[in-house]
């Protein structure tokens, strides 16, 4: 016998020239029998080859789909846990390389707009240098547009060429197909020269599949949450841009409601027994300051802005240390001192994200609510039309009021949105026309009007600035209660412009703050009184369901404008009281209901009970007796005076006090007769008590039971114990046991793991140690 070169394997050489016959298998030629047997026995031995060959080729067979369905297995979970298409594409990159061997590995993706295949995530070598590739453009645009994976071992020899530079040299593609169409495409290859086998190609277009099926997936969550990323009851978001012929009057709804404390600076004007002329600038440069702090508030410059539609107004939490300041130094000091509040203002912003456990939801939501409270006390008198020295109910007045109320009312819950967008205006405007048409308007207005001038420079009513060393503590209070409250309507903004809020963005609060200083710097220098961000306008943004930020960019033009238009100045702060009233009480229901919601979003225990019941309890309890305030020494009137900048201090000491001692960890041993589901009781105790978000708790406290319950099916007799601890961001739990036959309990566990990560969104992991075995869950707060 030789073999297929002719080297002698056995026998004698003498056979050789006997009759000779060929061994075959697999049409190759594997050697020679020569002899005078040598037939049969050449049928014999190429039988055997084949049969071999046959052997070989099932055993190839299997091992290829072992491959296929361990891999097939190992993804999916992983596949179904990718939040977006791009962790998808990184998994099919990962998992392709490691059944491979690979020296690169590229994901596609079809770009339909633009026709071209984007790469999206790349490990190792890149199948070509640039990041994307047109459907005409070499082997892989060949290989999407035909839907059909293919294997090339060189592609030096191959005509399609890139028109990039290539650093791979064999590649085996595949397309990524969902519901018959190609989304995108993967491929793998070697630098050096490789010859793929056709159980690797049919391994690739498996995973791919799966890839495909996930990316659609992927896409379609996106698309969803991008739809649902403005809140349903709004009609136009933050980023949105109103028609033209809106904005206007979406404008100057926040104007007039802006405008009802306008007022302040002419009282602060009167304390410092101002002329008409220095009132009316003082007036004009407070608007200019409004102006500047709201066009501020609207983006994230840097560290200024909250990126929110939030315009200033007179704040009057700054009205009693600035009557101080006017009686003692005239309007030098009230300049001087709102200056000062605004540098205060900076420096505290400074500090307050490292003070963030003293802003809770349930601190923004008092604040909140007692904004929307205080404004009861100045619309209800003007709604009723209360005289001067008198609480009489006027009828007219009511009626007025009432009118306006109720078509603001109708045109907010009405279907059709520009009926809801112009609410506040219509009603404004009802109850101009109502007030005039039954007298309720004083005549003696008119006559104001006409005399004001159309157009008028604004002067500085005053250029010097100073400061009191006796009246640092006063603004100082004032200042910190103003910050909380900016704090407070920032949040109401954010949860009202994003329906995934889970706490209060302290980076966006900072720059409302910072935006809110500049603003008393402005009006310091300018020459105006203290100004800060309108609880009412805030409202009235929620109610209109108009929350874009160009309304705030028109909100500030106007501001700036009225500065230099007397006229339109006193007609609005000239409107009927019924009118304003009506508007104030239809802002504060939306503030009242924004404070309730952020209450209430996190879960409440004793603790939290009195610190919410004290909180407003002592801001009401400022207005409904108010003497008992008549005693208190001067430097605590900036806060005793304003229920609201009193509810505000309350709620902050009494967090801080009653949070001393709350620990951020509990235990618990479940014993093997003791039911799982103690631990939804034990998580919604501790979780009132550290003020988690209540679907977090229910959420982790159903994911551990189901948890426990599958230790105990898996084998687990003894005691499983739980440790959970909390911080604003994240809730994290430990289930231990007593290392008992692991190997098996993790085989049976590890299918149940991944139903609880995907049913209830938290991250496992198993950590054994030598006393024991441990459960890590991870739930994002």
């Amino acid at each position: 016998m030789t073999d297929a070169a002719g080297v002698a394997l056995a026998g004698s050489h003498a056979a050789n020239e006997a009759d000779t016959h060929q061994v075959m298998a697999g049409g190759r030629l594997l050697g020679h029998v020569h002899g005078a047997n040598a037939a049969a026995l050449a049928s014999a031995l190429s039988t055997i080859a084949e049969l071999d060959l046959e052997g070989r080729a099932l055993a190839a067979d299997a091992l290829d789909k072992y491959r296929e369905l361990s891999m097939l297995y190992s993804v999916t979970d992983r596949f179904l846990a990718a939040p977006n298409t791009e962790d998808v594409a990184r998994i099919a990159c990962e998992e392709v390389q490691r059944f491979t061997s690979c020296d690169g590995v590229s994901v596609f993706l079809l770009n339909e707009e633009t026709r071209t295949l984007e790469l999206v995530v790349a490990l190792g070598s890149q199948i070509h240098s640039r990041s994307s590739l047109a459907l005409d453009d070499g082997l892989i645009a060949d290989i999407a547009l035909s839907g059909s994976g293919e294997i090339v071992n060189d592609l030096t020899v191959d005509p399609r060429a890139f028109g990039a530079e290539n650093k791979l040299r064999s590649v085996l593609c595949s397309p990524l197909k969902s519901k018959n169409r190609v989304i995108g495409l993967i491929a793998a290859g070697n630098e050096t020269r490789r010859d793929f086998s056709a159980g690797d190609l049919q391994l690739l277009t498996a995973l791919a599949s799966q890839a495909a099926a996930a990316i659609d997936v992927a896409r379609l969550y996106g698309d969803v949450e991008a739809a649902t990323m403005m809140p349903s009851d709004l009609v136009y978001g933050l980023n949105d841009l109103p028609p033209m012929r809106y904005l206007l009057l979406l404008a100057v709804q926040h104007v007039i409601i802006a405008l009802v404390l306008l007022p302040l600076p002419v009282i602060v004007g009167q304390a410092a027994e101002l002329t008409g002329a220095q009132t009316a600038s003082l007036v004009s440069m407070t608007l200019i300051a409004m102006g500047i702090a709201t066009l501020l508030q609207l983006q994230r410059l840097g560290p200024v802005g909250s990126g929110y539609l939030a315009p200033q107004i007179p704040s009057a939490i700054y009205l009693p240390p600035a009557l101080l300041a006017a009686q003692a130094g005239g309007l030098a000091l009230v300049f001087g001192m709102t200056f000062l509040a605004g540098t205060m203002g900076i420096v505290l912003s400074q500090i307050i994200g490292r003070l963030r456990k003293l802003f809770p939801p349930e601190v923004c939501g008092v604040v909140v609510l007692m904004i929307g409270l205080s404004l009861i006390k100045v619309a209800l008198p003007l709604l009723l039309g209360f005289a001067e020295n008198r609480a009489e109910v006027d009828p007219r007045a009511l009626a007025v009021g009432a009118v306006t109320l109720l078509v603001m009312v109708v045109g907010t819950v009405s279907r059709r949105g520009s009926f809801r967008l112009y609410a506040a205006i219509l009603g404004l405007l009802t109850g101009y026309a109502a007030a005039l048409a039954i007298g309720v308007a004083d005549a003696q207005t008119f006559e104001i009007l006409r005399a004001a001038p159309w157009l008028s420079l604004p002067e500085r009513p005053g250029f010097a600035l100073s400061v009191s060393p006796t009246l640092i503590l006063p603004f100082l209070i004032a200042t910190v209660a103003s910050n909380i409250k900016v704090v407070g309507l920032i949040t109401s903004a954010q949860r009202a412009n994003d329906p995934a809020w889970k706490r209060p963005d302290m980076a966006s609060a900072r720059g409302g703050i910072i935006a809110d200083a500049a603003g008393n710097l402005s009006s310091g220098m300018l020459g105006g009184v203290g100004t800060s961000v309108s609880g009412s306008n805030i409202g009235l943004a929620q109610a209109t369901g108009a929350t874009s930020r160009v309304i705030g960019i028109f909100v500030a033009a106007v501001f700036v404008t009225l500065a230099f238009v007397p006229k339109l100045t006193l007609a609005i702060t000239l409107m009927p009281g019924p009118v304003i009233g009506a508007g104030l009480l239809f802002t504060s229901c939306f503030l009242l209901i924004s404070g309730i919601e952020l209450v209430v979003s996190r879960l409440i225990d004793t603790r939290r009970t009195f610190i919410i019941g004290l909180s407003v309890l002592a801001g009401l309890g400022i207005d409904l007796v108010p003497e008992a305030a008549n005693n208190a020494p001067d430097w605590a009137n900036a806060f005793l005076a304003s229920p609201l900048a009193f509810a505000t201090t309350v709620v902050v000491l009494l967090n801080l006090l009653l949070g001393l001692g709350v620990t951020k960890r509990a235990h618990l041993v479940l014993n093997p007769e003791e039911p799982a589901r103690d631990i939804i009781r034990f998580l919604e105790r501790w979780g009132a008590a550290w003020g988690a978000r209540r679907d977090v708790i229910q959420r982790a406290g159903s994911a551990l039971r189901d948890l426990c319950e599958e230790l105990r099916a898996a084998g687990v007799e003894g005691k499983i114990a739980v440790t959970a601890s909390f911080d604003e961001f994240r809730l994290a739990a430990e289930l231990g046991w007593a290392n008992e036959r692991m190997h098996k309990i993790q085989q049976d566990l590890d299918r149940s793991f991944g139903h609880v990560q995907r049913r209830y969104g938290c991250r496992l992991r198993l950590q054994q140690t030598v006393e024991g075995d441990k459960l890590l869950v991870d739930f994002d707060h």
